[in-house]
């Protein structure tokens, strides 16, 4: 983990195309393997939630193109709050596709906490 000098904590990995499809359960606890994984929000809001953290989001394009978005504030609420994103300020050279998720509640197959009906 030495991109943007380094100190980075992996929380979620998705090399191929795989089952993300979970239950909030399986979400907060975490899943997966060395391939393909999430941390697990109760993991990630352990680790963000007192805030102070970076989110840098690498991808890579069929064909080999890689960019990255990059937000300056980011955390995780907790439970409680339904483990709520928190992410401002973003660079890099990604579109910025998380903006429009700020300060909204996690949502799963099982729970729907988003303000969209479906």
């Amino acid at each position: 983990m030495e991109t943007d000098g380094g100190g980075w904590t992996v929380i979620q990995r998705r090399v191929f195309d795989s089952d993300f499809y979970k239950s909030w359960a399986e979400y907060k606890a975490g899943f997966g393997d060395e391939q393909n994984f999430w941390l697990g929000n109760k993991n990630i809001f352990a680790l963000t939630g007192s805030g102070g953290y970076r989110l840098r989001v690498d991808s890579t394009r069929v064909g080999g193109e890689t960019r990255f978005a990059s937000y300056q504030q980011f955390a995780v609420a907790g439970e409680n709050d339904m483990y709520r994103l928190s992410v401002t300020n973003h660079s890099g050279t990604a579109d910025d596709s998380l903006s429009i998720s700020n300060n909204m509640a996690f949502t799963v197959k099982d729970r729907d906490n988003d303000l969209y009906s479906d």
